[in-house]
């Protein structure tokens, strides 16, 4: 997010102010506000930033930025108040606090649907300007802000089930909205449209004869009651069987696809999803069903109400498989199992604790000055760490996938989209151009695969398509074949003596020797100068940022490669419905 200012106040201004507000719109927005060491993705709101050089602004009105020694001290006040900025504690920030940090937007966004929720959002000065700013988008409604921002919602969503909030927030929303909102959704993920699912919900009802009273008349049918597909996936309290259906959809849908991206994209999950639509499984006669009725008048309380039902946000390996229904579909389920516990609100895969640092990468927090009041460590402490991987590049490919449609590509002859995953596609080919060139094995430690397993939804170590049992074919895709024209593509080379891909399931190692011949072709026609592929393209050092939303890259400046460039693989992708994540480069000095 850039920055943005939103009251600015200047004594002196004299008799011109068109002419000096354009000039301090330019000086103002040349300035880097963002102090050293705040995770891209982060935003920090501050209620007050005072002049810290009055007068030194700049040269004069006309000059082209602002003078360093300004912008030195903008950003050291800025810093000052960056560690000291309140964080969200399960989604409530102190009204009095001067500076509020969140993780990334999506953390904003669900703490702002709480605060609505709760009717208090005009309340809070953070929140009035951005209202003010976004008031077409947001509106002050739960409706607006979750379709204005749909590729966010499931990390909002996931946030909120982290603080036992999504229950009450969903059935804030009517099930006209809820099934709107899920319609943005799955446009944004480029899933199939989920107003097919409601089609012959509902029998039409039988004529009766002239004459004859109003009866209850019953319909048989031979369908089997259908139990919705994230049963076997997500803790029962999660989404529990008393909400309304189109409530229970989006919320079920949204955490399986930032918890499980592959799995939501696969077609047993949509065909159980309609299967359910047209014949739900009522609630065991055991179960208590409490009524959880949404108030609708102001409540001023910060604090949640009390009737709110408190979810466990820990998904346990016994909660998972609760119920021999559930059970017996998670084993027919051809993917794999679920990940331990996620907690919303930390990244996926970000902690210095699981991406370490080098000794002298700087970020370290060994090498970090010691903070010094406790209100100092409480704020930067819980944001996500930067942690340095050598292989960076490798999300460089994720520009070459999409360019060649991968995995949406092998859907039909591979079910490599459901099967194995964006993600998991990345790592496959990732650890095929290693192991092709003989990589340094040493690199199979590096935290980027304990990254990308935990996007993807497998626990670390855990490779991609462990559970693969979808269809093999012997075809490349047909716009593939097109792009080669009939140039001859280098021959196929053996793929399970490599230590990279050994371990590898067999039929995701058929794949990929029967793709990468074309890959490396397309790669070579990228980079012609290139001697060996995974040393030009994937052994660039950067530090990684991964929350709920985003996907960051540092690189250093001077590792920019003119090559890659030209190629086109260091563009940003920006958000990547297939990966479920806005993935951005930056290049730092």
């Amino acid at each position: 997010m850039q920055s943005q200012i939103g009251l600015l106040k200047i004594r002196g201004a004299g008799k011109d102010r068109l002419r000096l507000r354009l000039g301090l719109d330019r000086l103002l927005g040349s300035a880097e506000w963002r102090p050293a060491g705040m995770p891209p993705t982060a935003v920090l709101m501050v209620r007050h930033l005072y002049d810290p050089l009055p007068g030194q602004l700049a040269s004069h009105m006309g000059a082209v930025r602002v003078k360093r020694q300004w912008e030195t001290a903008v950003q050291a006040q800025v810093a000052d108040l960056y560690r000291r900025a309140a964080r969200p504690e399960k989604g409530h920030v102190s009204a009095s606090a001067a500076a509020v940090l969140f993780a990334d937007e999506a953390e904003m966004l669900a703490c702002l649907a709480l605060d609505i929720y709760h009717h208090v959002a005009g309340q809070r000065w953070w929140w009035q300007a951005l209202l003010r700013a976004r008031a077409s988008l947001y509106s002050n409604s739960l409706a607006a802000l979750f379709g204005s921002q749909p590729h966010l919602a499931p990390a909002i969503f996931n946030y909120l089930a982290g603080w036992n909030q999504a229950i009450p927030v969903v059935q804030a929303l009517s099930a006209t909205q809820a099934a709107a909102v899920l319609a943005a959704i799955t446009q944004a993920y480029e899933l199939p449209d989920p107003s097919r699912l409601t089609s012959d919900r509902q029998p039409e009802a039988p004529t009766l004869p002239p004459g004859q009273p109003a009866t209850v008349v019953r319909r048989e049918t031979d369908a089997t009651p259908s139990l919705p597909p994230w049963e076997a996936w997500l803790p029962a309290a999660l989404v529990p069987q008393h909400l309304g259906r189109e409530q229970a959809d989006l919320l079920g849908v949204s955490l399986v696809l930032h918890r499980r991206p592959a799995l939501a994209r696969s077609p047993t999950f949509s065909r159980e999803l309609r299967a359910w639509w047209q014949n739900p499984a009522a609630p065991a006669a055991s179960e208590e069903q409490p009524a959880l009725v949404v108030d609708a008048t102001p409540n001023t309380s910060v604090a949640p109400p009390a009737a709110l039902i408190a979810i466990s946000s820990k998904w346990t390996e016994d909660e998972r498989l609760a119920g021999a229904a559930s059970r017996k579909r998670a084993a027919e389920m051809a993917v794999a199992r679920p990940v331990a516990d996620e907690t919303p609100g930390r990244p996926v895969a970000g902690e210095p604790a699981g991406l370490p640092f080098p000794a002298g990468e700087p970020g370290n927090p060994a090498a970090r000055s010691q903070p010094g009041a406790p209100e100092e460590r409480e704020a930067t402490d819980a944001l996500p760490g930067a942690g340095y991987t050598r292989l960076g590049g490798l999300l460089y490919l994720v520009n070459l996938m999409e360019r060649l449609d991968l995995p949406a590509c092998f859907e039909e002859t591979w079910h490599l989209a459901s099967q194995v995953g964006a993600w998991g596609a990345l790592e496959l080919l990732g650890r095929a151009l290693l192991g092709l060139e003989r990589a340094d094995f040493a690199l199979a430690g590096d935290p980027i695969w304990t990254a990308l397993a935990e996007l993807d939804g497998r626990r670390p170590g855990e490779l991609p398509g462990a559970a693969f049992d979808g269809p093999v074919g012997d075809q490349l895709p047909a716009a593939w074949l097109v792009m080669a024209a009939g140039q001859p593509l280098p021959p196929a080379r053996p793929l399970s003596r490599s230590p990279w891909l050994r371990p590898v399931h067999p039929r995701p190692r058929r794949w990929l020797a029967l793709a990468m011949p074309f890959i490396c072709w397309r790669l070579r026609q990228a980079l012609p100068a290139a001697e060996a592929l995974a040393q030009a393209v994937l052994l660039v050092g950067g530090r990684l940022y991964v929350t709920a939303t985003h996907v960051d890259l540092v690189f250093r400046l001077k590792d920019v490669s003119l090559p890659i460039r030209l190629a086109g693989l260091d563009f940003d992708p920006g958000w990547a419905p297939a990966f479920g994540r806005v993935i951005q480069f930056h290049f730092e000095s």
